[in-house]
């Protein structure tokens, strides 16, 4: 009775050797395997928040630039035709005025509407990065 104790004993050890070795070695693999694959997701997330951000603010200067050269352009025509009337216009304080004051407001809403298309275009591109870092983040 002993005699099977003490084999059965040593079987049980021999049987956790055989197996908990490879068990060890394979999540050792396993993890070192998941520990570069993370390290690729990084690198990976790094790339995508850098290619998101790279794009958006490319998109945003183009589309403010090409947004503000709109109002740019009625500006310089509002004072091409301040010009214009004051040197041909006969009635040169009437017109002087009113044109005066509507390329004011011309200019004042232009600047306006700048500043807030320009406002929103880097709320959309903070909020564009920080969706692409998150989505990225819980893609991992």
């Amino acid at each position: 009775m002993k005699l099977m104790l003490v084999l059965g004993c040593c079987w049980w050890q021999l049987f956790t050797i055989v197996v908990s070795v490879p068990v060890a070695a394979s999540s050792c693999c396993l993890l070192q395997l998941l520990r570069q694959l993370a390290f690729w997701q990084t690198i990976r997330i790094t790339v995508d928040a850098v290619y998101s951000a790279a794009y958006s603010t490319v998109y945003s200067v183009v589309f403010g630039l090409a947004y503000s050269l709109v109002y740019i352009e009625s500006i310089v025509y509002s004072i091409v035709d301040i010009i214009l009337n004051y040197t041909v216009d006969s009635t040169v304080n009437f017109t002087l005025d009113s044109t005066f004051a509507s390329t004011v407001n011309s200019i004042v809403n232009s600047t306006v509407y700048s500043i807030v298309i320009f406002e929103c275009i880097a709320d959309s591109t903070d909020d564009f990065l920080i969706y692409t870092i998150v989505e990225s983040i819980v893609d991992i």
